[in-house]
C-alpha cells in the first residue's frame, strides 16, 4: 500500500524536515497544504510552493482543506502547483461544484489525480472523471487510489 505523508507545518523548514524524514522512513509521496495557523493569500502560498517544491525529495500531492488552513486553493494556484510538479490534489473543501470544476480543468491531464476528501462525493468524483477518494475508510484508499 502506498504511504503518503502530510508535511504541512507552520514554516518552510519544518515542512522540509518532515519531508526528508518521510523519505528516510520509506514514504512514497508527500501531501502539501498551506501552512496552518495564520491565513495566507493565494500569491503568498504560490511563493511558498516555489520555495518548497525544488527541495522536496519525493513526489507530492496538494491538499485543499480550508477548514484547517484558512485558505481555499484557487484553480490558478492548483494549476501553478501542477506546473511545479504536483501529481494531484485531494480536495476536502466539501464544495462539490469546486471539485467538479477541478475535474473539468484537468480532464486532459490524466496523470494529475483529482481525489475527493469527502466520502459522499465519491460517486460524483468517479462518474465525472476524477480518480477516487482518500476518505475515512481505508478500503477506499485501496480501491480508488492505485495511481501512486
Amino acid at each position: 500500500m502506498p504511504v503518503v505523508v502530510g508535511i504541512t507545518d507552520t514554516c518552510l523548514q519544518g515542512s522540509l524536515e518532515i519531508a526528508n524524514a518521510s523519505k528516510e522512513a520509506g514514504a512514497d509521496a508527500l501531501v502539501i497544504s498551506s501552512p496552518y495557523y495564520l491565513p495566507m493569500s493565494q500569491s503568498e502560498f504560490v511563493y511558498y510552493l516555489e520555495q518548497l517544491v525544488p527541495q522536496l525529495p519525493l513526489p507530492f500531492l496538494m491538499y485543499n482543506m480550508p477548514s484547517c488552513t484558512k485558505m481555499h486553493m484557487s484553480l490558478a494556484t492548483v494549476r501553478r502547483a501542477k506546473e511545479l510538479g504536483a501529481i494531484g490534489i485531494k480536495d476536502s473543501s466539501g464544495n462539490l461544484p469546486y471539485l467538479l470544476s477541478m475535474i473539468e480543468e484537468f480532464k486532459d491531464s490524466p496523470e494529475f489525480a483529482i481525489i475527493a476528501g469527502t466520502e459522499m462525493f465519491l460517486p460524483e468524483t468517479v462518474m465525472n472523471g476524477g480518480h477516487g477518494a482518500v476518505a475515512g475508510e481505508p478500503i477506499f484508499s485501496l480501491l480508488f487510489c492505485g495511481f501512486l
